[in-house]
C-alpha cells in the first residue's frame, strides 16, 4: 500500500496556512438562498470543516444573479449587501482552523449588469451543444466589464473575509474558450497569437490584484 507521505502535511499557499493538502473543491449544491448562505449550506460546510479538511472551496457568482432558480444555485459574490452574510460563514470556517476560498465561476453564461439576460458568450461563435442558448460572441467592451466584474467581486469576498479566489480557468468555460486557439478565432487583441489568447486570464488576475490585495492568493 502507497504511503501519503504529504497529504496530512500542512502547506502553505501564498498568505494561506493549510494544516493538511485535503481540499473541498467547489460544487454548486443548489443551497444558496438569494445569493446568500442558507441553514443547509451553511451546515454542510461546517460539517467539512469539522471534518478536518484542510482548505474549503465554494462557488461565487461574479456577476449579478437574478430572482428565483439562479439566485438559489450558488453564492452572488456581485452585490456588496451579502458581506455581512458571508462574513457569518467565514468567520465560522476559519473557528475551525480552514482556509475558505470562493470560486468566481462562470461555465459559458453571462450577465453584463444587474437585471440584464442571462446569455451565453464566447470568444467566438462556435459548434455547441444544440440544448444550450445560442451563444454569441462577446464584444471587446464587455470583455472590459466582464474582467472588472471578477476585480469586484474579489473585492467583495475578501471583505467578507474570504481567504483567496478561484478563478474558473478550466472545463470549456469562457476563460478557457479563449486561451484555447480551436475555441478563439478572434483577430483582436485577445485572439490570434499566445499572448492575445492569455490577454483575457491575465487581466482578470491583475484586476483582482489592484481591487482585492497584490497579497490576496488568486487560484486557477
Amino acid at each position: 500500500m502507497t504511503e501519503l507521505k504529504n497529504l496530512f502535511s500542512p502547506l502553505q499557499v501564498g498568505t494561506m496556512e493549510l494544516k493538511n493538502r485535503i481540499v473541498l473543491l467547489p460544487t454548486a449544491l443548489g443551497y444558496a438562498r438569494d445569493g446568500e448562505p442558507s441553514k443547509r449550506l451553511t451546515t454542510y460546510l461546517e460539517e467539512r470543516a469539522r471534518g478536518g479538511v484542510g482548505c474549503i472551496e465554494t462557488p461565487c457568482s461574479f456577476f449579478p444573479s437574478s430572482e428565483g432558480i439562479e439566485g438559489t444555485f450558488i453564492l452572488d459574490g456581485s452585490e456588496p449587501a451579502h458581506i455581512p452574510a458571508f462574513k457569518r460563514l467565514t468567520d465560522l470556517i476559519h473557528s475551525y482552523g480552514v482556509p475558505f476560498v470562493g470560486q468566481l465561476i462562470t461555465l459559458m453564461g453571462w450577465r453584463k449588469e444587474k437585471g440584464g439576460p442571462y446569455e451565453l458568450v464566447f470568444p467566438s461563435v462556435t459548434a455547441m451543444r444544440r440544448e444550450f442558448l445560442p451563444p454569441r460572441e462577446i464584444t471587446a467592451e464587455e470583455i472590459g466589464i466582464f474582467v472588472r466584474q471578477h476585480g469586484d467581486a474579489a473585492r467583495i469576498l475578501r471583505e467578507s473575509g474570504f481567504d483567496a479566489v478561484e478563478v474558473m480557468g478550466g472545463v470549456g468555460a469562457v476563460v478557457s474558450r479563449f486561451m484555447s486557439p480551436l475555441a478563439n478565432l478572434r483577430t483582436d487583441e485577445y485572439g490570434g497569437s499566445f499572448e492575445n489568447r492569455m490577454r483575457l486570464p491575465l487581466e482578470i488576475i491583475a484586476e483582482i490584484k489592484k481591487k482585492a490585495g497584490e497579497d490576496f492568493p488568486v487560484l486557477w
